[in-house]
């Protein structure tokens, strides 16, 4: 990674986390989740500054080197050193995939439980998040306001990186990476920018100011 895209990638961090704080300072009863989002956005950061290399860009020979990164990792701790960059940059790059794939669930439950009423039953299929965008639009409904989550951004990111991650038994194979539009940085950014586009429609600040805003 070069100076250059270290340097554009940093100014989107910087713009996520005036954003993100600035949201944050509205609903302080939501301080858990977004110092949650922070550590996301802190991970992110880590990652670029450490050049992390992308997944799209990995072949056979970084493969082969994985065992033995096992042993320099190990004796790294042992020793209580540094671990090698590479794989530091890797960590915080997951780091930030799996909080992020967190945050988005617990803040579709933040918009799901300022609604009024109880949970409507609603269809199992897809993901959890589907179902929470689900009970989100029919809880709404039955109050008279129309809102529409865009779950499959938020449940795309849950399925094609946070699941592979999580519990496939390579995680994210070298595969699965090339099959990707955007490289892992750009993914975790869109996915914040999803969020903060969430955060600012007015029907949603409504509802989150009245249940979780200053009383």
């Amino acid at each position: 990674m070069t100076n250059g895209e270290k340097d554009n990638l940093r100014k989107e961090v910087i713009k996520l986390l005036d954003d993100f704080v600035a949201i944050a300072l509205k609903y302080p009863k939501l301080k858990h989740p977004f110092r949650y989002a922070l550590g996301a956005i802190y991970a992110l950061n880590r990652s670029i500054k450490l050049g992390h290399k992308d997944r799209k860009s990995y072949d056979d020979t970084d493969e082969s080197k994985l065992l033995e990164e096992i042993k320099t990792i190990s004796e790294a701790v042992k020793n209580n050193n540094e671990p090698p960059k590479t794989w530091e940059a890797g960590f915080f790059c997951n780091a930030s995939f799996a909080r992020i794939d967190a945050i988005n669930e617990r803040f579709l439950k933040a918009i799901e439980e300022a609604i009024k009423g109880p949970n409507p039953a609603v269809s199992r299929q897809g993901t959890k998040l589907d179902r929470i965008a689900r009970k989100i639009r029919a809880k709404g409904l039955n109050n008279g306001i129309d809102i529409e989550i865009p779950t499959d951004l938020f449940s795309q990111f849950r399925r094609v990186v946070a699941n592979k991650l999580k519990h496939e038994i390579d995680g994210q194979a070298i595969e699965d990476a090339i099959g990707l539009q955007e490289n892992d940085h750009v993914i975790i950014i869109n996915s914040l920018k999803d969020l903060v586009k969430l955060f600012k429609q007015e029907k949603i600040q409504q509802l989150l100011a009245e249940k979780y805003g200053e009383n």
